[in-house]
């Protein structure tokens, strides 16, 4: 829900009520309950939707925000906005987590591993530390260190994309694919977009999976 459409639907319930006679209190729980879905229909296309059309059309809304157009060019792999993205993003978020696990993903983009390794430990949440030290240990060839990594990861849809891109490291196709799709159907929201992105441009899902 859009601000303008929330502040309206407040002011025509909150005009409603004032007609009615309707004691403070429940002005006070209408307003309320109405603020809570409008923030509710803004965050659930974008962290909690299972519909990734729905979550490409919520991040084209909201392209204008330096985090949303960061997730929309390196999901799409849009070579030329790739490094203003990136550039815009770590001027806005600067505290050392956000900023270290935004330069692993630039550095992992462009196959930089030496970059990935001096951010990587910086990460503060364990599952994503584990998780791009994963990746990145299968970029550098050391594929028996990330599958301990991703033993070691709690959430669902990291622990199925690492072990996707340890098989296809491998060679084993199927395997991938089949790790792949356990990926897209664990994720939600943002994540499950950037996972069905790449898994298309890697030939590791279907555009069938969208909906």
């Amino acid at each position: 829900m859009k601000p303008i459409y929330s502040f309206l639907l407040t002011l025509v319930v909150l005009v409603t009520l004032v007609q009615l006679e309707v004691p403070n209190i429940y002005l006070y729980l209408a307003i309320f309950i109405i603020f809570i879905l409008a923030i509710f229909a803004n965050l659930y296309p974008l962290y909690l939707s299972n519909n990734v059309l729905t979550v490409e059309k919520s991040i084209l809304n909201k392209k204008r925000n330096a985090l949303f157009h960061f997730y929309y060019v390196y999901a799409n792999q849009i070579d030329d906005e790739i490094e203003e993205a990136t550039e815009r993003v770590l001027k806005k978020y600067q505290m050392p987590h956000m900023y270290a696990l935004i330069n692993v993903i630039y550095a992992l983009y462009n196959k930089d591993i030496i970059a990935a390794n001096k951010y990587v430990d910086h990460i503060k949440l364990l599952n994503y530390q584990n998780y791009y030290k994963g990746l990145i240990s299968v970029e550098d060839n050391h594929v028996d260190l990330a599958n301990e990594l991703a033993n070691e990861i709690k959430i669902e849809w990291m622990k199925y994309a690492l072990l996707a891109a340890i098989e296809r490291k491998h060679g084993n196709e199927e395997e991938a694919i089949k790790y792949a799709k356990l990926s897209y159907s664990s994720a939600r929201g943002l994540n499950k977009y950037m996972i069905y992105k790449y898994g298309i441009k890697e030939g590791l899902l279907h555009a069938d999976n969208a909906a």
